[in-house]
């Protein structure tokens, strides 16, 4: 029986890149749980992250004998950071509707500075205020929009609500009358012909 020989040739081969995938593999996550991917960093291959730090930070410092930690009283919906002239301010909003805020980059407590937000995601934006360079934090959410500097209660910005109910009332439009074009008037037609 004669025997088959085999050539070996190069045969091209591209990866694309499917983020750090070099390969085909199920994307779904172990049975009876669920994935959700925002605010996550893809590390390595099968491998996430979160993208908001590596330490607690409403908790005591680490090594603080008796350390614990300070949970909110509903889940974070949102989380924002204001920095300005060296002070750094950490916001979290929660989905009660309430917003909280640390003034300092350190481990420690939240405290509690408005109520009356919707507790969904919100949008945050820093800048700073007409004729002013001090800084804002802007947080635009379904319920309110609102502004905080770090220091003291945000403020309401946009337009006012009205304090009262705008009320109207139909009325008949004012027409004024520029000719009744009654028969009894004499108008004629100049420079007109008929062809």
């Amino acid at each position: 029986m004669a025997q088959e020989s085999k050539v070996y040739s190069p045969i091209e081969f591209l990866f694309h890149s499917r983020g750090l995938e070099a390969r085909y593999a199920q994307d779904r996550p172990p049975e009876f749980t669920y994935l959700d991917f925002r605010n996550c960093l893809e590390r390595a291959e099968d491998s996430l992250s979160t993208r908001y730090g590596t330490s607690i930070v409403n908790r005591d410092a680490n090594g603080t004998p008796s350390g614990q930690n300070y949970f909110f009283n509903s889940p974070v919906t949102s989380l924002a950071k204001l920095t300005y002239a060296g002070s750094p301010s950490r916001y979290a909003g929660l989905s009660d509707g309430s917003l909280w805020r640390r003034n300092s980059n350190a481990q420690g407590q939240y405290t509690q500075i408005y109520t009356g937000l919707s507790g969904n995601p919100f949008q945050t934006v820093v800048a700073s205020c007409y004729e002013t360079s001090q800084a804002y934090l802007f947080i635009y959410d379904r319920d309110a929009s609102i502004k905080d500097s770090g220091t003291g209660n945000p403020q309401l910005t946009g337009i006012d609500p009205p304090a009262q109910t705008a009320n109207t009332l139909p009325y008949s439009p004012l027409l004024t009358l520029i000719d009744n074009f009654a028969p009894a008037n004499t108008y004629t037609s100049e420079n007109f012909s008929v062809a």
